[in-house]
């Protein structure tokens, strides 16, 4: 797709909204999004948001902040009292199957400031969108052996990385990440 002088962020949003529609927060110079990754449905805690990171684009600059929301900071959660952040999403599912916007509201009010988009990946969606991407090229600092990576029903299995620059797809992407 052709996006003429518009950046990629611009092009995208444009896609998603239409051609005369602003993302919210850019009239403001400052779009936040708050990305949730969680296991999914096949997974032990399938809707507990152990990664949860607060994404702000600067549109002016198209300078991007990330700031990683450590999962098991307590914090206020509505009418849930105090909870580890990474149970809202769990809570708000239960509760209304909206846990993703209770979660973006709690984030919006600890940091004082709107959360506009959320976005919320399982690791199935984390592979497909990997493997629609065609890969992603990484730089593995180092070997290592990872002799406790998750396997199903509580058991473990063993994997590996050499060290240097490689295209991953989403399966081995996924490993890298977790």
């Amino acid at each position: 797709t052709q996006f003429g002088r518009l950046s990629f962020w611009e092009g995208m949003a444009r896609l998603a909204l239409g051609k005369d529609r602003l993302l919210k927060g850019e009239l403001t110079n400052r779009v936040n999004i708050l990305i949730l990754g969680m296991g999914g449905a096949e997974h032990e805690g399938p809707y507990l948001t152990d990664t949860i990171i607060l994404t702000s684009l600067k549109p002016s600059s198209k300078e991007l902040a990330l700031f990683s929301i450590p999962r098991d900071l307590y914090v206020p959660a509505a009418e849930f009292g105090w909870q580890k952040i990474n149970a809202i999403n769990n809570l708000g599912i239960v509760r209304s199957n909206d846990g993703a916007s209770l979660t973006s509201k709690t984030v919006g009010e600890i940091f004082e400031m709107p959360i506009h988009y959320w976005i919320r990946l399982d690791f199935s969606a984390f592979k497909n969108l990997i493997d629609w991407l065609g890969g992603v090229e990484i730089e593995v600092e180092k070997n290592f052996v990872d002799y406790q990576y998750p396997a199903p029903y509580f058991q473990f299995r063993t994997i590996s990385f050499e060290a240097g620059r490689q295209t991953m797809n989403g399966k081995r992407a996924l490993q890298f990440a977790r």
